[in-house]
């Protein structure tokens, strides 16, 4: 059952016309501070579905009439409007000081019922009566506790009401028939171990003694196993030094090479640097030498004679003579600043070859302690 809305009129604190719509609603808590009318709206939901309100002791409705209309007021009215299985309903009551009166419809048609058979054809149409209501479903203020405490056809209600009568049965069925399987397999078990008797003890003894020898072999393997990886270890660690070693004495030939070669270099250099004083004054002789052509050129131009033709050749070689001493220099100079370089490099080569010579040594003592 879902209750979709309350309308109150005058009934206990709520003076006029109220109304409380749950349709929207899928959980909700009543919730205020107290004589706000909380315990009044659940008096009016079990009022309009059987037209008796606990707090009241039960009474019907047309006995407790004055008891439920707010004071002051000459009538009162409740309407209920709830769904169950599908269908619709609307319960309608009407109270005042000389009338009390009842209507129900299912899906729009009105139903035959009274004020007193009105409590009978709600049981009828929910399954489920009154007094059953009240302790399931909607239980009244301070009356929680019985619920926990219920006994007999009240805890028969709970189980039917909450879907889980069939499948208690069912779980005891199941029950029943896995401690009959376990009472049979425990008779077995028992006749088997009279029919072995003291063989039983013989053959447990011999198979512990068997299990202590497995445990011993085991732990002896196990040791074994733990010695031949730490071989394993020392062999690969072995390889892995040798190939090292390898691969730095392939690094240290080809150092020992470029150093012969460094050495040829420096031998050069050295020639270059005792030549380099002279470089300045064969650069200042090649810059007068130019610097006379250079007039002589202008005034041949100015003058636009050539005197000797003979004197014109010799100076043309003398210039190209010196163009190419002037080149060698040059090369020279080029050679020294390589020569530089190169010694550098041969004296970063001589740092490196060190530190292979003394890894080597290391890897070797580390081959020989292993």
């Amino acid at each position: 059952m879902r209750i979709e809305r309350l309308t109150l009129e005058n009934f206990g604190i709520f003076r006029g016309k109220h109304s409380v719509d749950f349709s929207k609603l899928k959980f909700f808590l009543i919730k205020g501070p107290t004589g706000a009318g909380k315990s009044t709206l659940i008096d009016a939901i079990i009022f309009g579905l059987y037209g008796k309100v606990p707090r009241h002791g039960n009474l019907e409705a047309g006995r407790i009439r004055d008891m439920v209309i707010t004071k002051g007021e000459r009538s009162a009215k409740v309407t209920l409007d709830f769904t169950f299985n599908g269908n619709r309903y609307r319960a309608e009551w009407l109270l005042s000081k000389n009338l009390t009166d009842v209507r129900l419809t299912k899906n729009g048609y009105r139903l035959r019922v009274n004020v007193k058979s009105m409590e009978k054809v709600i049981a009828q149409e929910l399954g489920i009566d009154y007094k059953n209501f009240i302790k399931t479903i909607c239980i009244p203020q301070g009356r929680f506790s019985e619920i926990l405490s219920t006994k007999g056809e009240n805890v028969e209600m709970l189980l039917k009401l909450f879907g889980i009568e069939e499948k208690l049965q069912e779980l005891r069925d199941r029950v029943k028939e896995e401690l009959e399987r376990i009472k049979a397999r425990l008779n077995q078990v028992e006749g088997r171990l009279i029919q072995l008797g003291d063989k039983n003890y013989e053959l447990l003894e011999e198979k512990e003694g068997e299990l202590k020898s497995l445990k011993a072999k085991r732990e002896e393997l196990e040791e074994k196993k733990r010695e031949l990886e730490n071989r394993v270890d020392v062999y690969k660690k072995r390889k892995e030094l040798e190939e090292e070693l390898k691969k730095l004495e392939s690094e240290r030939g080809s150092l020992e090479s470029s150093k012969e070669e460094i050495r040829k270099k420096e031998e050069e250099l050295k020639l270059l640097e005792r030549l380099l004083p002279f470089k300045g004054d064969w650069e200042r002789l090649v810059k007068v030498k130019r610097e006379k052509l250079l007039k002589e050129g202008e005034l041949k131009k100015l003058k636009g004679l050539v005197r000797e033709e003979k004197s014109k050749e010799e100076l043309s070689k003398y210039l190209e003579r010196l163009k190419d001493e002037l080149s060698i220099l040059t090369a020279k100079e080029g050679s020294v600043k390589r020569y530089r370089e190169l010694r550098k490099e041969l004296q970063d080569l001589e740092k490196k070859l060190k530190v292979i010579e003394e890894r080597k040594k290391k890897l070797e003592e580390e081959i020989e302690e292993n």
